[in-house]
């Protein structure tokens, strides 16, 4: 399959994602984060033909995103109806300079398990985001969110089932989102559940008296943490599946639905 055949509009080009690598290894250079003088060594050394893999690394992320995106649109059925949900679970607000400390691990394995009582046989793919959120120039916190595709029509007893076993954090003002997905729009909502980039998230009440978000880059202090962050947990190590299963073969990397078994996290460290 060719790129254009699932990838979204504008989805970002080598150009942009070498810019913001470049712009990420100045930033590390002038940190004193432990950690960051390796990771930038290793951010430099990335190569065509000898690449880092690091998670921190827009470059490879861009690789491992592309065959991503077409491993979920082969493995979800397009004949049928997709829900996407997203999700900040209950413990997902985390202080800034926390992520380093952060389960993600522990996190996900319990958040997975929630989602197979909600959804014993339904299949589910998606991954965790994290964003640095203030509001009105608050205190900024990082909140961890799941971003799922779920093979589900977007009904009352699904959203029920999830509101029942699925808590959501209390301190956000919406931890739940549910919308349908057009076969249209699969391509965009396929490349939203494997982000690689986190961004700040600015919230503010606009003119109509409504609250908004307005998308920002990280400050570098943050941008160094969520980095470090990154090269821990890159994307394989950051999805959710439920009802299918990452295989490496010699024809590359695919989704494979599973036939009965528990599903878990889509790759161990």
């Amino acid at each position: 399959m060719r790129d254009g055949d699932i990838l979204p509009p504008g989805f970002e080009t080598v150009l942009q994602v070498r810019e913001r690598r470049d712009r990420l290894v100045r930033q590390l250079a002038r940190s004193l984060e432990p950690g960051a003088p390796e990771l930038t060594s290793r951010l430099e050394l990335c190569r065509k033909g000898d690449r880092c893999g690091s998670g921190a690394c827009h470059v490879c992320q861009r690789l491992e995103r592309k065959i991503l995106i077409r491993a979920a649109d082969a493995a979800l059925r397009r004949d049928g109806p997709l829900t996407r949900l997203s999700w900040i679970p209950q413990g997902g607000v985390i202080p800034l300079g926390g992520l380093a400390a952060f389960d993600l691990r522990r996190f996900i394995a319990s958040r997975l398990r929630a989602l197979q009582r909600a959804l014993p046989s339904i299949v589910v793919f998606g991954g965790v985001d994290v964003s640095l959120n203030t509001f009105e120039n608050g205190v900024p916190v990082w909140v961890v969110h799941l971003y799922l595709l779920i093979e589900a029509a977007n009904t009352k007893a699904l959203r029920a089932a999830i509101l029942a076993r699925c808590p959501g954090e209390p301190s956000a003002p919406r931890p739940f989102q549910f919308w349908e997905v057009s076969r249209a729009g699969r391509a965009k909502v396929f490349s939203y559940a494997v982000k690689a980039a986190f961004y700040k998230r600015s919230g503010f009440i606009d003119a109509t008296g409504r609250a908004n978000t307005r998308p920002q880059a990280l400050p570098a202090g943050a941008a160094v943490e969520a980095a470090l962050f990154l090269d821990r947990w890159p994307l394989q190590r950051r999805l959710i599946l439920h009802g299918l299963r990452l295989v490496h073969g010699c024809d590359g990397l695919r989704l494979v639905r599973r036939n009965g078994g528990a599903s878990r996290r889509g790759s161990r460290p």
